[in-house]
């Protein structure tokens, strides 16, 4: 068992003097893409702060720990790098299939969008109501729009309600979420796990079907799952392709505009800056990550 040593002002001030080995600083200009995606100092890493050592599995690691949740929440959400890929779980199989998710990977749920868009297209029919097919697969992209800021900031940024000294709660906070912020430039653990992606769309399928029926609850989850497979691919760009780091404002600017502002609740605040997809529901919830705010920098 051991506890980690805080970042305090002078460590910050140390972290904001560019010191590369270290824990990322928060900071109001994103880093290059070569120093976000340079490997982190597993060992002076570990033996300054005492939170996890990148060179062997993670979650073992935090079931042994004894952490205050100010120094857990302010420790795995400043980012880390291992270019060959930290292990989560000791077992491979178990780290393979529960913590990697590589971009491809997306594509194998696309059945599940397309079998319950054909149960609720031929449903639909039989009812007479074929002029609805569109309208409701179109209502069921847009909660998914809503659907994608909730679990942001309230399931997947539970922050505020894990205890002190938890390490179960913890450890399911990383495996959720906060991996993805502790390695954020891991390409194979930006899109949740399996095991979560079928959890979370069963229980919205589910709440669906019985609050619609099984014509327009498929037909809307069908919308909904197909919006939140793009919403996956999105989020993988984000973090991807060296080249839109520059800011490059080419054929599609709104793909170059939230590739930053998602960084940014990376390296500059986790607390705001919830849409991945769009900001659309941040403005709505005055949640907006101002890229020239330096106010907005995160602090203790």
């Amino acid at each position: 068992m051991f506890v980690g040593i805080l970042v305090n002002a002078s460590e910050q001030e140390r972290l904001d003097g560019g010191d590369e080995d270290l824990a990322s600083s928060f900071r109001n200009e994103l880093p290059t893409f070569d120093l976000m995606t340079k490997d982190t100092d597993a060992k002076k890493d570990f033996e300054r702060y005492r939170f996890l050592d990148i060179a062997e599995p993670l979650m073992p690691q935090i079931m042994k720990a004894h952490w205050t949740k100010d120094f857990y929440l302010d420790q795995v959400h400043r980012p880390r790098h291992c270019s060959k890929g930290a292990r989560v779980y000791a077992n491979p199989i178990m780290d393979l299939f529960f913590s990697r998710v590589p971009w491809w990977a997306i594509v194998l749920y696309s059945p599940i969008g397309i079998v319950t868009f054909i149960a609720g297209k031929r449903a639909l029919v039989e009812l007479g109501a074929s002029h609805d097919i569109y309208k409701y697969f179109i209502l069921g992209m847009g909660i998914w729009t809503i659907g994608e800021y909730i679990l942001h900031r309230f399931v997947f940024h539970m922050d505020r309600y894990l205890p002190d000294y938890n390490q179960v709660l913890f450890a399911l906070h990383f495996a959720i979420h906060g991996v993805h912020h502790f390695l954020p430039m891991d390409p194979e653990r930006i899109a949740a796990p399996p095991p979560m992606v079928l959890l979370l769309n069963f229980l919205e399928w589910y709440i669906l079907y019985m609050t619609f029926g099984p014509a327009y609850g498929n037909i809307i989850f069908a919308g909904s799952f197909t919006n939140f497979l793009w919403y996956e691919e999105f989020h993988i760009s984000l973090h991807t392709n060296p080249e839109f780091y520059q800011f490059w404002t080419g054929w599609w600017s709104h793909h170059t505009e939230m590739k930053r502002y998602h960084l940014q609740h990376h390296y500059k605040n986790y607390d705001w800056g919830f849409g991945v997809t769009s900001k659309i529901w941040d403005y709505a919830f005055k949640t907006v990550l101002d890229s020239e705010d330096e106010n907005q920098v995160h602090s203790k």
